[in-house]
């Protein structure tokens, strides 16, 4: 792995905690609302091995949990006046419309039973009030957009000093008037729409939390013309969660060389997205309150994203962003419809696919170790780390998402990391808890040279449950290793 590698690990995973932000927060589950009948998904046959590559579970440590997402039925004097929700699905979201010639080449999926609670400090829940369909509306969220600050006037809200002006998003796109202030130790947007920057204050001066912690949020207004339309809660959504790379042939990391290829991000659960709250609060009657799906579309990156109002999701960036390989958005909205529900054997059947692919790969190096023969297969700029043990079986390779030559694996019950790489400016650390910085320092490895690579082994000791790279430096850390993950890959 070199350092340019491990950025691109570290940046893919903050990429995807910040979708998971402003999806559903969660994981995915049945058939999408306004796709066409399911139908079965053509898939290779499943293979049998007991040896299988962990899937990754990804610990980003620069940034916090976010709260998941979900329409709120509180009791008979709160109730809330909420998009209609579909049953959730019971399976992985998984696209069939793709081109000719597609290959699968990276899979990771995950599930959640819904029974975590995702709030930190400094946290408070979008919320959805007034009537979007007719273009008044006010949208709270905790930390996705800011008022610019360039153009910010003071202003006096809820009894605090706050900023008023046009806001943005993290990727500094324009997202309207908005009011920011800082309560109980949270930090809060507003955006406003179709009303005065004045009554917009007079609403959030009349709002009452509903207790002491500003994750459980605001409490439905009196006004009926501010009414609470839909909210984020607390609680992960139980639900089902599924990213893929599909190219024609070896994948790309250049958007510029003109590959066709896509990187698509799929969520199904029991609740509505911050995405649809967003999309139905900026684009209003064209959503029509749950009757459609809500989408967006960069022109720039040609990135698709769109999320139904029972909190199924799906997000598209094709790799050719450019060109007579570039996609237009029609293909990309084919895509989009194109989704079927899937098992967790259909995914393994979907990855061992996908393992063949990695396989069929020129082998760019190989060691021996005390696991077995470890091989980097790879074209172009795409690497990917297989292990070679005959008893075992065909050819194990590692197909996650993030990972490029990073593996780990569950042998006789006991898991084992590791990696290969062209440089030594990197740290292996281990960590006792997934969800914090790695605590345990560096991990010893076994290392195996073969040419500029080194292959390195670590068998994390009882105790030790995620597995980091930092570089040497320390200001890059991606933590893809989690030993529940291999441990139920494994068992699966």
């Amino acid at each position: 792995m070199t350092s340019r590698h491990l950025t691109t690990v570290l940046t893919r995973t903050l990429e995807v905690k910040a979708e998971q932000a402003m999806t559903s927060g969660a994981n995915p589950s049945r058939q999408v609302a306004a796709t066409p009948a399911y139908t079965e998904p053509q898939l290779p046959a499943e293979r049998r091995s007991r040896l299988l590559p962990a899937a990754a579970v990804l610990a980003v440590l620069a940034l916090g949990t976010v709260a998941a997402i979900a329409l709120r039925s509180g009791p008979a004097e709160e109730q809330v006046g909420t998009a209609p929700l579909g049953d959730p699905p019971d399976g992985w979201l998984v696209p069939t419309g793709l081109p000719a010639g597609m290959q699968l080449w990276g899979v990771d999926y995950s599930s959640s039973s819904g029974d975590e609670r995702l709030s930190e400090p400094g946290m408070t829940i979008p919320q959805l009030f007034g009537d979007p369909d007719q273009g008044r509306a006010i949208y709270i969220v905790s930390d996705q957009y800011d008022v610019v600050p360039d153009t910010a006037e003071q202003v006096t809200v809820r009894g605090r000093t706050g900023q008023a002006g046009p806001s943005w998003d993290v990727a500094e796109n324009d997202v309207g008037d908005a009011i920011s202030w800082e309560e109980r130790d949270a930090r809060i947007t507003a955006l406003y729409k179709g009303t005065s920057r004045a009554e917009a204050i007079a609403v959030l001066d009349s709002l009452e939390w509903r207790s002491d912690d500003p994750a459980d949020g605001f409490a439905p207004p009196s006004d009926p013309a501010w009414a609470l339309r839909g909210e984020v809660d607390d609680w992960a959504p139980a639900g089902y969660e599924a990213s893929f790379s599909y190219s024609q042939g070896a994948p790309s990391s250049d958007s510029t060389d003109d590959r066709p290829g896509f990187w698509i991000h799929t969520e199904a659960g029991s609740a509505v997205s911050a995405g649809y709250l967003a999309g139905w609060y900026r684009q209003g009657a064209s959503v029509g309150g749950g009757d459609r799906p809500v989408s967006t579309f960069d022109e720039e990156s040609l990135r698709l994203e769109v999320y139904w109002s029972d909190g199924r999701s799906i997000i598209i960036e094709p790799q050719a962003r450019s060109g007579p390989q570039a996609p237009t958005r029609e293909e990309l909205e084919r895509i989009a419809g194109s989704l079927i529900v899937v098992s967790e054997a259909d995914l393994a059947a979907l990855g061992a696919g996908a393992e063949a692919n990695v396989a069929a790969l020129p082998v760019l190096a190989s060691g021996e170790t005390t696991i077995g023969r470890l091989e980097v297969h790879g074209e172009g700029d795409f690497h990917r780390l297989c292990l070679d043990r005959p008893a075992d079986g065909p050819l194990a390779c590692a197909t996650g998402m993030l990972g490029d030559t990073g593996a780990d694996w569950m042998i006789d019950g006991t898991w084992y990391v590791t990696e290969a790489s062209t440089t030594n400016d990197f740290l292996i650390l281990g960590g006792h808890d997934p969800s914090r910085a790695p605590d345990a320092g560096e991990l010893p490895a076994e290392t195996t040279t073969a040419g500029e690579w080194t292959f390195y082994v670590v068998a994390p000791p009882p105790g030790i449950d995620q597995v980091c790279l930092s570089s040497t430096d320390g200001n890059a850390i991606g933590c893809s290793h989690n030993r529940a993950a291999a441990a139920l890959t494994a068992a699966g």
